[in-house]
């Protein structure tokens, strides 16, 4: 209990996972976004539904026709012992009825990165409060008494297990909870093939069921990699320990990213700890490993390896920290100490602007501070993907009338909408008396073939003029809205499709508050100890003293902070960018900026690239104040205390600008 209350009930424990869970809470708000699609809506969800039924009776029939084919017809070969597995789980899904439904809220919760990292930053902090006692001094004490073998290494085991239990917990619940305020309507009742993403999933399983086996699983996987990092700790000291616990998991992700599905390697990929945690909907896909010519299903296998290792992590854990016994330095650290000396004797020295680099990236890690968080802001861009959703009867109207927007103009416009209103109405009119005749006919005994045909036939022209009407009408509202603009302010604008640039600029708000949010905190996070750190080192007095370290340290110390809060802002926002552009093609760089209704307030007469420019230029220079401030309270306070009030600050800066949206 006295561990308990040390690691996880104290102040410092308590803020640090109330901020977590909050900032957690903000972004995955931000990610819920109805501008964005992440999973089948509308049609062809309901094309999907309607279809699994189908789908189930064909993989039985490809079955059955496989065995037949005396190609794959060998018994003990695992081509066949697949399609025999394929067929007898498959036979589990027989009257599995989906249900359609409101799907993105979940889609969303779990291919959401940002909680994976959370929980793995929880267990990670409670595994590094357990070396509390080598950094005071009293490691050596502590394992020469029995208790401080296995008894406690038996406690923290347990804490680390719980403190993952409600890290998961906390993070999926107010996941939930927000995702179910932003996609009312989610019946979790409903079969979890319901979900597209998860209509390969063997089993009679309710959305909710699932989630709940989904949570048991996303412990034990958390629980596997902090116990790998408790191992770890009792062979290497933390410093190197935690950088070998890194390279290892970045080797994870090396496999997951690299290795091709079908390459005889492949099972690598699938059976691996960055794809058991962090890929939400990979298990979901039906596919089996051939392990020693038997077919056996991805889920399964990795569930299998990762209980399976959880137990021995467990037991290798318990084995190493009751046989440790007090003893002298490490030699694996006297090697690492060697080469550090070795590499150290023909290492250029560094200037003052490269040391002060040293102290920023490396000394306070902010050089992987910055990887994670552009990662994060990278996966939470890609989960979810733009859609073209402009009618073909509107763009081509774009296309014929581009250009300045004048009275001329305009007049063309109606002038076409009116005579194509015109013969909408004649064949109306001639489609009328055509169903009289056609009743006529009938009454008679008459032939009614061909008019029948030439009914149809109208009926569709009629139906396509009706939508040329309707998106010829959409540009003519434009237009006489951008003419009535040049009438006001002299300012003459032209006709462009403004779809990609109303998205990038002002509909999809989410996005860009999101990505202020990953910018800014990646500034706050980089620079709070950027003065601070001489504080902390207790030499702040001494570098007073010296000419260099008043104003040429000051300066340096500015132009880093410069470099960092452009490095860390335009990279985050050009993503939106990108992301639009592979949807939607940017058109009409250079027309005036006030073509575009939704910027026309903006005072300067400038192109849309200059505008542009101009744009990214400005959220720069949001960093860059930002930067500044924390500069600043980095001067007078600790690292720790900045941070509390940048993401404070941070986070009340975007709340207020959200509300104006």
């Amino acid at each position: 209990m006295l561990e308990l209350k040390r690691i996880l009930w104290n102040r410092r424990s308590l803020l640090l996972f109330g901020l977590l869970l909050f900032l957690h809470g903000v972004f995955f708000f931000f990610q819920c976004n109805e501008a964005k699609s992440n999973t089948l809506t509308g049609e062809a969800l309901t094309e999907y539904i309607d279809g699994y039924e189908d789908y189930v009776k064909s993989v039985h029939e490809n079955v059955d026709m496989m065995q037949e084919n005396p190609l794959f017809g060998e018994k003990d070969s695992f081509v066949y012992r697949n399609l025999i597995k394929t067929g007898k789980d498959y036979a589990k899904l027989d009257g599995v009825l989906p249900v359609a439904g409101e799907n993105r809220g979940i889609v969303t919760l779990l291919n959401f990165n940002l909680t994976n990292f959370v929980l793995l930053l929880v267990g990670i902090y409670i595994v590094l409060c357990f070396m509390a006692e080598r950094q005071k001094g009293l490691y050596l004490l502590v394992r020469s008494t029995e208790r401080g073998r296995m008894q406690l290494s038996l406690q923290r085991i347990g804490i680390l297990a719980f403190g993952i239990l409600a890290a998961v917990l906390f993070l999926y619940g107010s996941a939930i909870l927000i995702s179910m305020r932003m996609f009312p309507g989610c019946d979790m009742a409903r079969p979890v093939q319901s979900i597209p993403e998860f209509g390969g999933v063997i089993g009679r399983y309710s959305i909710g069921a699932y989630m709940l086996v989904f949570l048991l699983k996303k412990v034990v996987g958390c629980l596997f990699v902090c116990l790998i990092l408790y191992f770890l700790m009792s062979v290497f000291r933390s410093s190197f320990c935690v950088a070998a616990f890194f390279l290892f998991f970045a080797g994870e992700y090396g496999l997951y990213a690299l290795m091709i599905p079908t390459s005889k390697w492949g099972v690598l990929k699938y059976l691996n700890l960055y794809t058991y945690l962090f890929c939400g909907t990979e298990y979901a896909a039906y596919y089996n490993l051939n392990f020693f010519g038997r077919p056996f299903h991805i889920a399964t296998g990795a569930d299998f390896l990762v209980f399976l290792g959880t137990a021995g992590m467990m037991l290798a854990c318990l084995f190493r920290y009751s046989k440790q016994y007090p003893k002298g330095e490490y030699r694996s650290l006297r090697i690492v100490e060697r080469m550090h000396a070795a590499v150290s004797r023909h290492k250029p020295s560094a200037s003052m602007t490269g040391w002060e680099l040293r102290k920023v990236l490396f000394s306070q890690k902010g050089l992987i501070l910055f990887a994670l968080l552009f990662y994060l802001a990278y996966s939470a861009s890609t989960e979810s993907d733009y859609q073209d959703i402009r009618s073909k009867y509107v763009t081509h109207w774009y296309e014929e009338y581009a250009g300045e927007i004048n009275e001329e103009k305009i007049a063309a416009i109606q002038s076409e909408k009116s005579k194509m209103e015109e013969k909408s109405e004649l064949w109306e009119k001639w489609l009328s008396e055509a169903r009289i005749m056609l009743q006529k006919y009938s009454v008679e005994g008459k032939d009614t073939g061909q008019i029948t045909s030439s009914i149809s036939e109208f009926e569709w022209l009629l139906k396509e003029i009706q939508n040329e009407i309707s998106g010829i009408s959409v540009v003519l509202a434009q237009a006489e809205e951008g003419y009535a603009y040049t009438l006001e302010s002299g300012n003459v604008v032209e006709l462009i499709d403004p779809t990609a640039w109303n998205l990038l600029f002002y509909n999809d708000k989410r996005t860009i508050l999101r990505n202020y949010l990953y910018s800014l905190l990646t500034v706050v996070l980089m620079l709070s100890g950027i003065m601070a750190f001489e504080k902390a080192a207790h030499m702040e007095h001494l570098l007073r003293s010296l000419y260099k370290g008043r104003g040429q340290l000051l300066a340096r110390k500015i132009v880093i902070m410069l470099g960092i809060c452009i490095i860390a802002t335009l990279p985050i926002h050009l993503l939106q960018y990108f992301q639009i552009r592979e949807a939607l093609a940017y058109t009409d760089f250079n027309a005036k900026v006030q073509s575009i209704s939704c910027v026309r307030f903006f005072p300067l007469q400038v192109t849309i690239q200059q505008y542009l420019v101009l744009l990214y230029s400005f959220r720069a220079l949001c960093s860059i104040a930002v930067g500044g401030v924390i500069m600043f309270f980095s001067s007078k306070f600790s690292r720790i205390a900045t941070i509390t009030f940048g993401v404070f600050f941070v986070i009340v800066l975007m709340g207020l600008i959200s509300l104006r949206f």
